[in-house]
Parts: C-alpha cells; sequence; structure tokens
C-alpha cells in the first residue's frame, strides 16, 4: 500500500462553505449540485446546503455507503437471471430487458455532457463521474436514483512519477490530452476498485481515500472484474491477469498470457464463481477484415485453491456447460442458461448504421444484442428483440451499451 491523503468530508464541507461567502459572495446552497442533476426532476433528493455528494454531510448520512449493498455474486451461475442492457440515447438512459423484450419506463437516471456513466454487472449501480476539474464521482441506482458518494478520482502513479525515458526521446507530456484515461472499475462488498492509466486503486466502503493496490508493467491500461470474492485485473498491454483478494487485497495468483500474444488483437476477460474465461481476437492471416469485430477463440483457467506462486495457465475451451456469457467492452461474466440464454454461448452489443432517412444527426446509430456458440465464435445471430433496440438512437458521446443485473422489477 502507499500513503494517500485522507477526505474529509466535513471539514472539506466547512471550508468551502467560507470560502464562497468569504471570497465568491455566494452561499453553498447556490452551487451546482453534482448528484442531483443526474436524477430526474420528480426523485432529486432533498437536502439543506452544499448538495454534493463528495461534500455534504447531509448526503453522508441520507446515503447508505457502498458496504451496505448486497451483491451476491457468490452463487449467481445457480439463478437464471437475465440482464438489462442500459445506453445513453437522444431520447435519455435507457434500459432494454432482455427477458421481456421491451425497453423499461422506470429509469430515473438523466445524463449530462461532459460526463462519464459505466455500470457495473451486479450491484445495480452505475459509475458517474465528470470529466474535468478534480473528477468528482459518484454511484448511482439508474432505476431508483439512490447516490452512493466517492472521493474524486484519484491520479495514476505515472502522472506523479512518469516513466524515465532515453536520452534521445522528448519528454513525456506532464498532462494528459485525451479523456481517455484508461477508466474500469468494479465493485465488491468491501468496496470500490477503479484503474486509471496504470494504476488501480481501492476505496474501502464508508471510507474516504484511494490507495493504490496494483500497477501494470508498462504502463498499459487494464480492465476489473469481480466475482465471488476476487477482484480480477487484466493488464491489456500483457494479457497478464492478477487475481486480487477482495478481502486481503492481496495478489491471490497470477494468470499467464494466452498462447501466440503477438497475433492478438484484443481481449476481455469474463469472470465467474470457480473459474475466468478469456475471449480474444487475433489477427487474421489471409488478410481478411473482421469489420464485425467478432472474437475468434475462447480460453478457460480456474482461480481457486491455486498456489499463489505458481502462475496459472489458459486452455483453449470450447464448451463451458450450462452458462451464457454476457460481454460488453467494460464487463464480463456468466449466467445460468435456461429461458432467453442459450447453454454454452456469449451475448454481445453491437453498434449498427443507421440509414440516412432514419438519422437525426451524422453519427447516429442504434444497437442490437448478438449471439455467438462458444463451439465457432465467428458465428454470429441477431436475438429476438433486438428491433426494439433500432428504433434508439445512440451517439459515440454516451459510450456504448453495458450489461447490468436489475434489482427492481
Amino acid at each position: 500500500m502507499y500513503p494517500c491523503w485522507t477526505w474529509n468530508a466535513a471539514a472539506a464541507a466547512d471550508m468551502l462553505s467560507r470560502f464562497c461567502k468569504v471570497v465568491c459572495g455566494v452561499s453553498p446552497s447556490s452551487t451546482t449540485a453534482m448528484a442531483t442533476d443526474d436524477i430526474h426532476d420528480d426523485h432529486k433528493l432533498r437536502s439543506n446546503g452544499l448538495s454534493s455528494p463528495l461534500l455534504s454531510p447531509e448526503l453522508l448520512r441520507l446515503h447508505p455507503s457502498v458496504v451496505d449493498f448486497s451483491l451476491n455474486t457468490d452463487n449467481d451461475d445457480a439463478a437464471a437471471v437475465l440482464p438489462c442492457l442500459v445506453f445513453g440515447s437522444e431520447d435519455g438512459y435507457q434500459a432494454f430487458s432482455l427477458d421481456e423484450g421491451c425497453m423499461r419506463d422506470d429509469v430515473v437516471m438523466r445524463l449530462a455532457r461532459g460526463r462519464r456513466y459505466v455500470p457495473s454487472p451486479y450491484g445495480g449501480k452505475v459509475f458517474a463521474t465528470d470529466m474535468c476539474g478534480r473528477y468528482p464521482c459518484r454511484l448511482i441506482d439508474p432505476f431508483t436514483g439512490e447516490v452512493t458518494p466517492l472521493p474524486d478520482l484519484p491520479i495514476p502513479l505515472s502522472e506523479e512519477t512518469p516513466m524515465q525515458v532515453a536520452r534521445d526521446e522528448p519528454e513525456p507530456p506532464r498532462f494528459r490530452l485525451s479523456t481517455d484515461d484508461g477508466f474500469a472499475w468494479d465493485w465488491s462488498p468491501r468496496g470500490v476498485m477503479v484503474a486509471r492509466g496504470d494504476t488501480a486503486f481501492f476505496c474501502e466502503a464508508g471510507g474516504g481515500e484511494w490507495a493504490p493496490v496494483h500497477r501494470s508493467r508498462h504502463g498499459s491500461p487494464m480492465t476489473i472484474n469481480y466475482r465471488a470474492g476476487f477482484f480480477f485485473v487484466l493488464d491489456l498491454g500483457t494479457l497478464r491477469t492478477a487475481v486480487i483478494g477482495s478481502e486481503t487485497l492481496d495478489r491471490s495468483t497470477e494468470i499467464d498470457p494466452p498462447p501466440r500474444l503477438c497475433d492478438i488483437t484484443w481481449a476481455l476477460l469474463v469472470a465467474s464463481t470457480d473459474d475466468v474465461l478469456l475471449l480474444v481476437r487475433r489477427r487474421p492471416r489471409n488478410r481478411y477484415c473482421d469489420a464485425d469485430g467478432a472474437f475468434f477463440q475462447a480460453y478457460r483457467a480456474p482461480h481457486r485453491e491455486q498456489l499463489p506462486d505458481r502462475p496459472i495457465k489458459w486452455e483453449p475451451v470450447t464448451d463451458i456447460g450450462d452458462r451464457a456469457v454476457f460481454m460488453d467492452h467494460a464487463h464480463g461474466f456468466t449466467v445460468r442458461a435456461g429461458e432467453g440464454a442459450m447453454r454454452n454461448c456469449v451475448y454481445r452489443v453491437k453498434a449498427v448504421e443507421l440509414k440516412e432517412e432514419e438519422r437525426s444527426r451524422r453519427d447516429d446509430a442504434a444497437l442490437e444484442v448478438v449471439v455467438s456458440p462458444f463451439s465457432d465464435l465467428r458465428k454470429i445471430k441477431v436475438v429476438e428483440g433486438s428491433d426494439v433496440l433500432r428504433r434508439c438512437k445512440v451517439q459515440p458521446i454516451w459510450g456504448g451499451g453495458y450489461w447490468i443485473m436489475c434489482k427492481h422489477g
């Protein structure tokens, strides 16, 4: 663990209150609310004074901490529960029920420009963070408007202490010129883990600080998935996976990269109860352009009861039993196959172009859900009900679609 600055919400609120009155000439009640502007007017929370979830003691009492949410992920393969697909569109934040094949009308969270929204598949929460200033952030339940405060996003270690470069190489920029900061996150009953740049941080439930817990080897971004007591941190540069215990935050073991690493152009980790899966896309050998972005190969690795000094090896897999995989570009997870979810298949979200007469903007697109069998991941079939999704226009500024297990309805 590295030393981190401790956040004191009450002291910060008092300091800001005095600063606003004396220096700025405004009262805290006139400042912009960081939490309530994510909720539709009918569902906004009421509080006196400053309404930021990161500064207001009132909101800290009104909203539960991360520990109060039960994820129940240890035995989720035992229940055939289908997720919802959530996404931002020109009509606001939307949710598509895969089980019912229709759009839900109970979403109360609204979108704001300059803000990033990334859900976690379990726990029914969306991580929302402003892409400016000190990157204030919070967790939001899109169906109830419930807000859980979090400290501002931490700064990656590479930006505090840049990596050394050769003398003949130009000095790396001190400030990031792009909003693509390699953000990833997931959470456990104990707290939240985020990755920015080359560093993964953890914030204890009810705590007020981010502590570094992992750093990628070559400054590459990472993905984070939680399942059954473990965080799985995949280094996208080396494709090594660190398995970190959620209670101790110590690295339990490590999974070596898959074979023929140089041919892999993209990879996604899928977390499950007793094992993990890795779906990879390889560079074609016959100049065939994979415009659809289908995955070519799948690997499996067990992670329970493994010796910490012996890295785990990936093994090719074409059958995962009575399970179905759901994946987006942030997370991957499994559910038990049943009605609405075929066994040994992968469900993913695909962006499709709209006809010119269907567009209201040049970059308008639509989403659809496609499924592929593990026996041949290049085979693609559009899932029934995707015609409903095609009526919702999406734009790149809102990101793609994400799977989320809804706790309501």
